[in-house]
């Protein structure tokens, strides 16, 4: 059970990552990439692996007015997932992990999720938002 001063320093604690956690997002910068980059893209279903300031990034069109970015590195031991559009769901080819289409895992044996990168598909273009 919490004493005083241990509540006091976990409320402090999730208190500032309230604050924190909008500004990060304020301060991450904002990439456009045309669709004419990654042609796989202007299908559903398509995916596509691009090298952006200097990381690789899977990005899956999961929905006609949707696209969405990964990391993918498996995290359990660093195989490189795929998108599979029968199942809607990221698959590691390696050790069989499942991803969830929002990076979770749906079943392992990678403990961690999928990191993800915002994007939105304006028009012809993917905004994809970094974090450096």
């Amino acid at each position: 059970m919490f004493n005083r001063r241990g509540f006091l320093k976990a409320t402090i604690g999730f208190v500032a990552a309230l604050v924190l956690l909008p500004v990060r997002k304020a301060f991450a910068k904002k990439l456009g990439i045309g669709l004419d980059k990654a042609e796989a893209l202007r299908t559903v279903g398509g995916s596509v692996v691009l090298k952006i300031k200097d990381r690789q990034i899977l990005f899956v069109r999961d929905t006609a007015t949707t696209v969405k970015g990964f990391d993918p590195v498996c995290p359990h031991q660093n195989c490189i997932i795929a998108w599979d559009t029968v199942s809607s769901s990221l698959k590691c080819p390696c050790h069989a992990s499942n991803f969830a289409p929002d990076g979770r895992v749906l079943s392992g044996p990678s403990p961690k999720p999928v990191k993800t990168y915002d994007c939105v598909l304006d028009g012809e273009r993917i905004i994809l938002s970094i974090d450096d």
